[in-house]
């Protein structure tokens, strides 16, 4: 899943938290007790861009859902 970090212990450990997001880690961002972010590498944001346009996509889900119906 992912782990829960505060905003002031990512300004302290940036780089350290950066690494560990560019292994895989995701991180939840809180700031004033609140979400205010998530952290996650460049592929798996790149990866889940790509599922979101094609889930928009009605001509590629109904092209799924014919194969489906296989």
């Amino acid at each position: 899943m992912y782990e829960v970090v505060t905003a002031s212990t990512l300004k302290k450990d940036l780089l350290g938290i950066l690494k560990k997001a560019e292994g895989g880690e995701s991180f939840l961002v809180i700031r004033k007790s609140k979400p205010s972010a998530y952290l996650i590498n460049a592929e798996d944001f790149e990866s889940l861009l790509e599922t979101v346009k094609l889930c928009n996509n009605k001509d590629f889900l109904k092209k799924l859902a014919k194969e489906d119906e296989k």
